[in-house]
Formats: structure tokens, C-alpha cells, sequence
């Protein structure tokens, strides 16, 4: 266990450095595309008294949203609330993201009743299943009015996750603390809404999918697929 988590510490750089380039490598793209070109529909009246309002250039976005694990993770844990940190770069009808988030499930009870395969039953208790997240993203954006834009797209980029356990049956006892990175998808879809020329808000809702990285001779979690849903607010502040 120890050899496993000195190998994931290791990765930890590399992974950080692929989210990194993922980053720039879009951002990139989407200020190559945007050279010289103005957003269609970037300039309107701000309507409220708060200047001309624009969706172009820089912003940044603090969210916070209510994560609700599924499946065999959503056995064992509760929802919890998810903060998100993102730099956003508004590229004609489309919105670059790069961020970072932090979540942590708790468990559902202090302990669970299994059974053991030979007449017995044991029991086992689980930590928090804690998430640190490092994605980039991109989004198509339909305007609706004045100020107000829907968008569908996608995060993508790894979670690095800690949870620990201990169980006890006829057998003895077993425990465990696992620290492993994942790949992550999300698809996305939500609106924002700029109040004036420096301030929006904004609802999103998310369908996460995470799943182990590496080799599934060393972790039998590799292949499994965990999800869950996150509905939330966001707060932009152009830049």
C-alpha cells in the first residue's frame, strides 16, 4: 500500500503539469480564433444602469454546488456542498474555462453490516471520500437577451481523491487508506446572467464521471466508473 502511494505522489506533478498545458493549449486556441474578431455578441446596452455590458476578454467564477454521489458510492456517502475556483475567457459564441474545486463526502452511517460469504456477518466504517479537482472546459453559448446566455459543454481533467476504511468479521480485521488520482468528465449545461459590466450569477448543473488511472494489476478499481450529479450557483467578476 505504501509502494502504491509513493507511486501516486509521483504522478501528482505529471497530472498537474498535463492540466496545466490542457489549459494553455485552449485558452490558445481560442485567442488564435478570436484574433482581430469582435463577439457577435459581446456590446449591448447593460439595460440596468450598470454601463455596457460585455462577454469578452477575462473573468473569474467562485461557485459552490451540492454534489449527490450514485451508484455503490452513493451507498456508502452523502451529498456535500463543492467549491469551484475558474478563470473563464469569453471567445466569441464559446467560453473557456480552466479550474480548481474541492468536495468531501461523508458518510451515510458510522458503520455497515456486510455479509461475509460464510454464514457471518461484519461490519465496516468508512472516512470521507475527499475530492481535489483540476479540470478545463469549454461551452457553446446561445444568447436568450440582453445580459442573459445559456451554454452546453464539458469539463475535463483528473480528481485526486482520499478515503479510508476498516472492517471486522469472524476472519479478523482489515483497513485501508488509498490516495489515487482519476480521470474526469463532466458534461455541463447552465446560464449566465450579467448583472452589469463587472458582476454576473449564474446556476449549472453537472454529470460527473470519475474513474482510477493506471494499471488494474495494481488497483482493482481501475475500469470502475463512479458518477454523480452537482446542481449550483456561480458568481463571475470580470476582470
Amino acid at each position: 500500500m505504501q509502494h502504491a502511494y509513493t507511486r501516486t505522489l509521483r504522478k501528482f506533478s505529471a497530472k498537474i503539469s498535463f492540466a496545466v498545458t490542457l489549459s494553455l493549449v485552449i485558452f490558445s486556441i481560442g485567442n488564435a480564433n478570436a484574433q482581430h474578431r469582435r463577439d457577435p455578441w459581446a456590446h449591448y446596452g447593460g439595460g440596468g444602469g450598470g454601463g455596457t455590458v460585455t462577454y469578452e476578454g477575462y473573468a473569474i467564477a467562485v461557485s459552490t454546488d451540492y454534489d449527490v454521489p450514485l451508484g455503490d458510492l452513493g451507498t456508502i456517502y452523502k451529498g456535500a456542498p463543492a467549491f469551484n475556483l475558474n478563470l473563464l475567457t469569453y471567445r466569441g459564441d464559446f467560453t473557456f474555462n480552466a479550474g480548481l474545486g474541492y468536495h468531501s463526502y461523508q458518510p451515510k452511517s458510522d458503520s455497515l453490516i456486510y455479509d461475509d460469504g460464510s454464514g457471518g456477518y461484519g461490519s465496516v466504517s468508512y472516512k470521507p471520500f475527499s475530492v481535489v479537482s483540476i479540470y478545463a472546459g469549454a461551452a457553446y453559448n446561445l444568447q436568450v437577451d440582453e445580459g442573459l446566455r445559456f451554454y452546453l459543454g464539458a469539463n475535463i481533467g483528473a480528481y485526486y481523491t482520499h478515503f479510508s476504511f476498516e472492517s471486522s468479521d469472524q476472519f479478523g480485521g482489515a483497513s485501508a487508506d488509498i490516495s489515487e488520482q482519476e480521470v474526469y468528465l463532466a458534461p455541463k449545461f447552465g446560464f449566465h446572467w450579467m448583472l452589469n459590466s463587472n458582476v454576473g450569477v449564474g446556476l449549472e448543473a453537472k454529470y460527473n464521471l470519475f474513474s482510477p488511472s493506471g494499471n488494474s494489476q495494481d488497483n482493482a478499481r481501475v475500469g470502475i466508473v463512479y458518477k454523480s450529479y452537482a446542481v449550483g450557483a456561480t458568481l463571475i467578476f470580470k476582470l
